[in-house]
């Protein structure tokens, strides 16, 4: 069966998030950007660390509403892409 989505769409979300005192950032997530093979969607995420203060972005978009049986494998695994890449730590060590 294809996959339908209701329309195309996009996310933008971003955060700001502050640092607690007598802590630093020990480890962040790796920036990545993904697309779907068609460029249909795609997957911008990043988190970077500004002075006591993390700045956390993430893009996600849908350019049709309809995905083709034989595209299943490629839009589960972008999913599933998506899902482990939000998933990761900021790992933070008291100073």
């Amino acid at each position: 069966y294809p996959v339908e989505f209701s329309y195309p769409y996009q996310i933008q979300q971003v955060y700001l998030i502050g640092l607690p005192e007598n802590y630093e950032v020990n480890e962040i997530p790796e920036a990545i950007i993904a697309k779907l093979p068609d460029n249909s969607g795609r997957f911008v995420y990043q988190v970077k660390q500004m002075g006591n203060k993390l700045h956390v972005s993430c893009l996600f978009s849908l350019k049709r509403s309809l995905y083709l049986p034989e595209e299943y494998a490629q839009l589960k695994q972008f999913f599933q892409m998506v899902i482990d890449k939000q998933n990761e730590f900021v790992v933070l060590k008291s100073i």
